[in-house]
Order: C-alpha cells, then structure tokens, then sequence
C-alpha cells in the first residue's frame, strides 16, 4: 500500500473518538431538521409572480432544502458509520499486542512512553509494532483501493 493511505489511516485511527461524537452529532442534526417540519403548513394569498412567470413558493423551496441537507447529511453520516465499522473489523484482526499499541497510542492518544511502560516494551519498539499493526490493518480498510489497481 502506499504512504498516503498509511497516512490517512493513522489519521483515522487518531479521530476515532471524534468520528464516534461526528456520527451522534449527525443523528442529532437529522432529527432537529426533521423536527423543523412539524408546523409547515400552505397558506396561499394568490402566487406571486415575476416578469417570467415564475411561480415562487417559499415554503415548498424551503422544504427542497431541508430536504437535501437532511439527505446528505445522512449520506456523511452512513458514510462515518461504514469507515468506523471497517476500522473496528480491522482492530480484531490484530493480535493483542497490536491492538492495545494502537488502542492507547492512536485512540487514547497517550504518550509512547507511556504506552511503552503500560505494556513493558521500549517505545521504539512499541512504535515498530504500531506500524506493523497499521499494515495489517490498511488491506482491511481500503478494500477498494487495493482491488482498483
């Protein structure tokens, strides 16, 4: 696999804990959008009209847009839960080791040294580990990627 993936998989290891709060803050601004619609109501006094003839409807315009965002919004937040759910498939492929290195260093972001003393290993070596263990877990996440080319 290639840098940039390695890369962007120890960026998503190191913002797990923010996409896990992303993905509830998302459900949270569905549910708010959608709440917006109780009360929508027409109310018609005779339509508008520009020199084109073009009918304006603010509240039907109104809900196309909520409409939208709520769709895409659900789209990120499908999106976020797949990446979370590959990411977790690829933690339990790791063997213990590997997955407490990455566990404490990535998501908890704590310090080698103290990841180090946690598990009885030099830091160097636990940092070894950590790559190895992103390797493993890089096919499982980018599954796409890796049959693409």
């Amino acid at each position: 696999m290639n840098k940039s993936l390695l890369k962007e998989t120890d960026e998503l290891l190191n913002n797990y804990n923010s996409m896990a709060a992303e993905i509830k803050n998302l459900e949270i601004e569905i549910e708010e959008l959608k709440l917006e619609y109780i009360g929508y109501k027409s109310i018609s006094y005779g339509e508008k009209t520009s020199k084109t003839f073009k009918i304006s409807n603010t509240v039907e315009e109104e809900y196309i847009r909520k409409e939208t965002l709520i769709d895409k919004l659900r789209k990120e937040k499908e999106y976020k839960e797949r990446l979370k759910n590959k990411i977790d498939n690829a933690l339990n492929v790791l063997d213990e080791k590997e997955r407490t290195i990455i566990k404490l260093r990535c998501i908890e972001n704590r310090p080698w040294k103290e990841v180090g003393d946690i598990l009885g290993l030099d830091y160097d070596y636990a940092g070894r580990i950590k790559r190895a263990a992103i390797n493993k877990m890089l096919n499982l996440i980018w599954i796409k990627e890796k049959y693409s080319k």
